[in-house]
């Protein structure tokens, strides 16, 4: 459905966005009241199967999931006129070109509203405007478990988790490449990018550190580090004295650089080595990026209570707002907005990882 409605437009390249988290927004006007424009967008969102994360009476936010973690977005809908609406697309990870997928996102919720403009009588529009709703369901005995205390220690933490990781795992590396065991370079290479994930995420539990984009270019780092360490544990083990190491570690590398190596009998020759270390690099730190994603995102769900996360999640589905949410929250103990906003980003990183769990 949705390609018909994109032609080649996202093709066209004035419509890709480079930047840090490319977005793209515009404001346009609808020929509609405005009493109904955040029901009309709320049903085109959903007609496009976007996930719903927060409404309020004037905006809605979305979650636009995808196979591909680089196709992560984050759709804002706001009324901001009379009869005129702003709908901005961003990139929920650090992707530096978003190949035209913020503008396709919101291409394509111009179009479904056109379409549903277009095929409903005025009164199947009327039908669309949201109830008031109210928050009667709210009062009564209802008792939240209160916020934990997580006050973020720093990114100490996950550094020295990283480098236990980085030292194990090179460590092994260097063994590999001294006996020449190369049928296990692919799954070493998967096993140590899942390793080190895995030991920056304990390291994250412990300091409730979560900037994502920093912990994410950490991991690459991390990978480079393992490539670059495994040189110098190997060179360790060709190497019988302290001496010889200081005086020969350029020589060695460049002697092994250009005798190449041998795998089923095949001599992969002068400069070969450079294309296995990079081959080493991109499979350690694709396995470390996306295994820590999911870790982080476990993090930012685990640490609100389930029974938070659940009560939220019915009020969502009610109709309720986020305003009327957090005005309920802040009586029940819940009243820092910092609480508040690490309870919907709960939400968020909830719905990324039931669909990771659907796809994978």
């Amino acid at each position: 459905m949705q390609r018909r409605y994109l032609g080649t437009e996202k093709y066209k390249l004035r419509n890709h966005r480079i930047g840090w988290k490319p977005s793209h927004e515009e404001i346009f006007s609808v020929s509609v009241k405005t009493k109904l424009l955040i029901p009309l967008f709320l049903e085109s969102a959903l007609a496009l199967r976007f996930e719903l994360v927060s409404r309020n009476h004037n905006s809605l936010r979305f979650l636009k999931k995808s196979n591909d973690l680089l196709d992560r977005k984050l759709i804002t809908i706001r009324v901001v006129g009379e009869s005129k609406v702003f709908i901005q697309s961003k990139s929920l990870i650090v992707t530096l070109w978003d190949i035209g997928r913020n503008y396709e996102n919101v291409l394509l919720l111009k179009r479904v509203s056109e379409k549903i403009l277009a095929e409903s009588s005025k009164e199947e529009l009327e039908q669309l405007v949201d109830e008031d709703f109210s928050s009667e369901d709210f009062r009564g005995s209802i008792q939240l478990p209160l916020p934990k205390k997580n006050s973020q220690k720093g990114i100490g933490l996950v550094i020295v988790y990283g480098v236990i990781g980085v030292v194990a795992s090179a460590i092994m590396s260097a063994i590999t490449f001294h006996n020449e065991w190369y049928f296990l370079f692919i799954a070493e290479e998967i096993v140590f990018g899942i390793t080190l994930s895995v030991l920056m995420s304990k390291g994250i539990r412990k300091s409730n550190y979560l900037n994502s984009n920093v912990l994410l270019i950490l991991s690459v780092f991390f990978s480079l580090l393992i490539i670059l360490s495994t040189r110098i544990f190997e060179f360790f083990m060709h190497s019988p004295s302290y001496q010889e190491m200081i005086n020969s570690f350029i020589i060695f590398w460049q002697n092994k650089i250009d005798e190449g190596f041998y795998y089923l009998n095949v001599h992969f020759r002068s400069g070969s080595l450079y294309l296995l270390w990079c081959f080493q690099f991109i499979v350690v730190a694709v396995f470390s990026n996306k295994v820590l994603k999911r870790e982080i995102l476990k993090y930012e769900r685990d640490r609100v209570p389930g029974e938070v996360l659940s009560w939220i999640h019915h009020a969502l589905n009610k109709g309720d707002s986020e305003e009327q949410i957090r005005s309920v929250m802040s009586k029940l103990g819940w009243n820092k907005k910092s609480d508040q906003d690490q309870a919907f980003r709960a939400i968020e990183a909830s719905a990324e990882l039931n669909y990771l769990e659907k796809v994978s």
